[in-house]
């Protein structure tokens, strides 16, 4: 399976979005040389965390879910599938990673942060 080798090539983990234009986001700022890239085409992430789980070694999964009610909700449920391999990344200021990409590099910065906070 191709996950396995591109996420072996990205071994910061993977960071799993909710729509295209969050993944443009993570794309246009390089997160694709680090990252392996994964959109989830809404908040069920089925088909997404399937191929996660079956395929992808073990290692963090970033969950960047939209911070309204629906990605929280969306959120606690990824959590609860993928377990300790769930990060849960938190930002203000902006809905979702497309609404940071519009602020420019202090959008980048802003997602930069979440994912190094701990």
């Amino acid at each position: 399976f191709q996950a396995i080798d591109m996420y072996i090539r990205r071994p910061h983990g993977i960071i799993l979005v909710e729509g295209p234009i969050d993944f443009a986001a993570l794309v246009q700022w390089g997160l694709d040389a680090e990252y392996l890239l994964v959109c989830s085409l809404g908040t069920a992430h089925t088909r997404a965390l399937e191929a996660i789980q079956t395929h992808a070694p073990a290692g963090p999964v970033f969950l960047a879910c939209d911070m309204d009610a629906a990605g929280e909700a969306a959120a606690v449920k990824i959590a609860e599938r993928l377990g300790s391999r769930a990060r849960r990344l938190r930002w203000a200021g902006a809905k979702d990673c497309g609404e940071l990409l519009a602020q420019g590099g202090v959008g980048e910065a802003v997602f930069r942060q979440a994912l190094t906070a701990r």
